[in-house]
């Protein structure tokens, strides 16, 4: 009975554990998460990273919510260039816009009271939004995690003679996605005659990819 009594006793604190949430915001992250509901603009064209970061501080600034601290994490290179237009939209949005270019992301960090980090956006080189990569609400899935190590395992096995082919059409799918989305970043800026050029590019050198076929969508409807 005794023995029964203690298994079923680890169980339930494993329950516990297995359930258990994530810890609550601080009082900083509480005001860094107010402040990333914030509307500001942004139109940067081919700037490095590190310019960007100052440029996003101060439009928090213009928009009356004071200083945010934006800090590189591990693997984030401040001399990469980014194109963003964004007007008037959260500053979330903004740098899911930005990150996305890097396939990036951004987490508020929660720290003790006092603790100087306590509050900052920290860029990752993980695609999650807000929160950090082990926590359920950062948008990265496990599960999908678990696929994607799998699908590598698999690539691995097959023959080397695909690799490069298969290689090749991946980095095209790739460049042509990310000019795809300096391209849309131009049109919400109200900028289409400088996405044209950018989405003519697309269709000519990645004929065979699906942002060339999104490419061809968006000048038709610019066209009209």
């Amino acid at each position: 009975m005794r023995r029964l009594l203690i298994a079923t006793a680890c169980f339930g604190s494993l329950v516990v554990l297995a359930g258990a949430e994530p810890p609550p915001d601080s009082a900083g992250a509480k005001t860094t998460r107010q402040k990333l509901k914030l509307k500001i603009t942004l139109e940067v064209k081919e700037m490095m990273l590190r310019d960007i970061i100052t440029e996003l501080r101060g439009a928090v600034r213009d928009a009356k919510g004071g200083d945010v601290r934006i800090k590189p994490g591990t693997g984030i290179t401040l001399t990469s260039r980014f194109t963003v237009m964004a007007k008037d939209e959260p500053l979330e949005d903004v740098l899911g816009k930005l990150l996305k270019q890097r396939e990036w992301g951004y987490y508020v960090v929660v720290a003790k009271p006092g603790d100087q980090d306590d509050g900052a956006i920290m860029l990752v080189t993980d695609p999650v939004r807000g929160y950090p990569p082990d926590d359920p609400r950062s948008g990265k899935s496990d599960e999908k995690g678990k696929k994607d190590t799998a699908k590598e395992k698999k690539d691995v096995a097959k023959s080397k003679t695909d690799e490069p082919k298969k290689g090749a059409a991946t980095n095209e799918e790739k460049t042509a996605s990310n000019r795809l989305d300096f391209a849309e970043n131009y049109i919400a800026g109200g900028k289409p005659e400088e996405a044209k050029p950018i989405l003519k590019e697309i269709v000519e050198k990645y004929p065979n990819t699906k942002a060339a076929e999104e490419a061809k969508k968006l000048l038709e409807k610019l066209d009209k």
